[in-house]
């Protein structure tokens, strides 16, 4: 079936290959970035060596497409405890990584308009998780369970399942 409608290149064959690609050095790029988070690091210079990763490894594909966009999807964004995403600061900010303290990265890969987006959260300096992680992480477990198709939520069902019998 061909769809005749004015996104019609969704159905080619091409977007998969992309998206893929995309996915790939996103990964790559949180691999790159997760380990730069340590204490005393400057968040601004952790944003901008993901973003750097990300535009190294795209400048790499489709040269003889000169109009193909690629490169940064989503700036990379380094969210620290109580900031809740999509902070990535301008090139004068000196804020710093705490041991301790909480981040949430986020960045995004695009080639010609396929976006791929990665997050990792993790503890700076820390072999222990903090009880907000594992409450989350426990959270996300009890609405996976919850998700089946016709099933609806109830709030007692998310108590339920997440109290231990």
């Amino acid at each position: 079936m061909i769809y005749k409608g004015p996104h019609r290149r969704i159905l080619l064959p091409l977007p998969l290959p992309n998206f893929r690609t995309a996915a790939d050095i996103a990964q790559k790029a949180l691999a790159t970035v997760s380990p730069l988070c340590v204490a005393g690091a400057k968040i601004v210079d952790i944003c901008a060596a993901g973003d750097k990763f990300i535009v190294g490894e795209t400048s790499q594909l489709y040269k003889t497409d000169k109009q193909m966009v690629k490169g940064v999807g989503f700036p990379t964004s380094i969210a620290v405890n109580n900031v809740v995403g999509n902070y990535s600061p301008l090139a004068d900010n000196v804020a710093t990584l705490q041991s301790g303290d909480v981040v949430k990265i986020d960045l995004g890969v695009t080639i010609d308009g396929y976006v791929a987006m990665v997050a990792h959260t993790l503890v700076v300096d820390s072999a222990e998780v903090p009880p907000v992680v594992t409450a989350t992480y426990t959270a996300a477990q009890v609405v996976a369970r919850l998700l089946k198709a016709g099933a609806s939520v109830r709030t007692h069902h998310i108590h339920s399942l997440s109290t231990p019998s």
